[in-house]
């Protein structure tokens, strides 16, 4: 049920637009950020257990994400362009309005796939707080 409120929580946000700019909790980021821009619009401790992160993630052409983990479930919404999501091994085509679920745990990365256009997306993240906002993973770990 906690789950369910936290997902519903998430959507509500996404239909109504929701954006309120706040510091983040930690800083930490993939190892090779040339190719990405992060703004945070959204870093709210809901309980003394989750947090609420929404944030645009501005993907440079032909740029893929290092793979990690979210220690709480994702929401990702497609603003603008066309790329892949690389999740636990399995590759997913995304385009411009397309929303995905990504589970608590699960090795993830995203792949602009143009060459001339950049992708944009909003990510919803259900964090636990006092955990950091994602590790990186090793190759062989979505396996």
């Amino acid at each position: 049920m906690k789950r369910f409120s936290i997902l519903f929580i998430l959507f509500i946000l996404f239909i109504v637009g929701f954006s309120v700019s706040t510091k983040a909790h930690d800083k930490k980021a993939p190892s090779d950020t040339s190719g990405l821009s992060i703004e945070q619009h959204l870093d709210l401790t809901m309980t003394n257990a989750e947090r609420l992160s929404v944030v645009t993630v501005t993907f440079a052409p032909n740029y893929t994400e290092p793979s990690h983990t979210h220690p709480g479930d994702e929401v990702i919404y497609v603003v603008k362009g066309e790329g892949r999501l690389w999740l636990d091994g399995k590759a997913f085509l995304l385009k411009a309005g397309d929303l995905h679920h990504v589970k608590s745990g699960s090795v993830k990365a995203i792949e602009n796939i143009s060459s001339t256009t950049p992708l944009v997306v909003i990510a919803y993240l259900a964090l636990e707080a006092g955990k950091p906002t994602l590790t990186l993973t090793t190759p062989g770990d979505d396996q």
